[in-house]
């Protein structure tokens, strides 16, 4: 009995004070972030005035942040206007982050013992713009540390400038597929001001970062870059010749239709798949006698892009769709009839039934 009675009193203790813990951690939280809360608006709106115009004087800013958690507020603050505005204004976020104290701050985490200080230094040197940043970034990137190289990539895809692309174009042939597509991802975000060495890239001798290069312009919509896609169609790469062809159908010229055109005899069914592909989104009509000799090709791809890109063709697709349902061909007849019902298009069965009548 005394025993239980102990193990009892033992319990209450034990839930009281975890109880007692909880509130007081829940306390000291919620005072914090109201501190941290009241700092935000308090310096929010002078570190804005500082972007709106010349930062030359920054008296304003004054009490200088004394601790950890001042720092991150202002570094949260500056990386968030940093995301929404360009030119100007996006350089007076840079000067005034180096003037505050931020980006000296940054350069020295990145020299941090603790691998977690490093990579948040790389990465917010990068939201940051910091120019000067570029050559630390880059050791950061060839570091033998994964975490180290990932955050030094981050950093320097956030920087639009030669030197960083072309670090990153060189990381392109990482066997890691994550980090292409987290490299691909970050290289379109620079927009035109990577199709240049993108398009130097393509010419390169790397296969994989040629690969990725050609994909990159597709997206981009590189205009500029139609010669250079067009020349890579003769590689011996069957994927280069693919993704080139997959390039100049985003790109949507229709005078890349010809040398599209003929890549529907390419020996490689992925290149015949996505040149077919390529025709229909450049709505090439005079090449719906090619695609429909494509519906009987004995690659499933090959037939499905070809059925689908007559369907982008209008009549003049449909009527070559038309035509294969009434053929010999069973895959012809099953990929026709397939868009054909997909577009509500009436059409006449071998046996005369007409079909999808409205």
């Amino acid at each position: 009995m005394l025993v239980l009675l102990i193990s009892t009193i033992i319990m209450l203790f034990l839930l009281l004070s975890l109880t007692a813990a909880t509130f007081i951690t829940k306390y000291r939280r919620t005072a914090k972030d109201k501190e941290r809360a009241e700092f935000r608006s308090f310096i929010q709106p002078k570190i804005v005035e500082g972007v709106l115009q010349p930062p030359a004087k920054l008296e304003s800013l004054y009490p200088v942040p004394t601790k950890e958690w001042q720092w991150e507020v202002i570094e949260e603050i500056l990386i968030d206007i940093a995301g929404r505005i360009k030119g100007e204004y996006l350089i007076n976020v840079t000067t005034l982050a180096k003037k505050i104290g931020v980006v000296d701050r940054l350069l020295l985490g990145m020299k941090s013992r603790r691998s977690k200080v490093r990579g948040e230094s790389a990465i917010k040197l990068g939201y940051l713009h910091v120019p000067e940043a570029v050559s630390a970034l880059q050791r950061m990137a060839e570091s033998k540390n994964k975490g180290d190289r990932i955050a030094g990539l981050i950093g320097l895809g956030s920087l639009a400038t030669k030197e960083a692309l072309g670090v990153l174009l060189s990381e392109l042939s990482s066997p890691s597929r994550w980090l292409q597509v987290r490299l691909l991802h970050m290289v379109k975000n620079l927009g035109s001001d990577a199709i240049p060495s993108l398009i130097e890239a393509l010419n390169g001798a790397d296969i994989k970062v040629r690969i990725m290069a050609a994909e990159i312009l597709g997206d981009l919509r590189a205009f500029e870059a139609i010669g250079p896609l067009e020349d890579a169609l003769s590689s011996e790469d069957k994927d280069l010749r693919a993704r080139c062809a997959a390039a100049l159908g985003k790109i949507g010229d229709v005078r890349s239709a010809g040398k599209l055109e003929f890549l529907l005899e390419d020996k490689a069914w992925e290149v015949r798949a996505q040149a077919a592909k390529a025709l229909g989104l450049i709505q090439h009509r005079p090449g719906a006698k090619r695609l429909a000799n494509l519906l009987r090709d004995r690659s499933w791809w090959v037939r499905t892009n070809a059925a689908e890109a007559l369907s982008q063709l209008g009549e003049v697709g449909f009527d070559a769709l038309r035509k294969a349902v009434t053929g010999k061909d069973w895959f012809a007849r099953e990929k026709a009839i397939e868009q054909l019902q997909k577009h509500g298009i009436a059409y006449t069965e071998s046996d005369g039934t007409i079909s999808n009548e409205l």
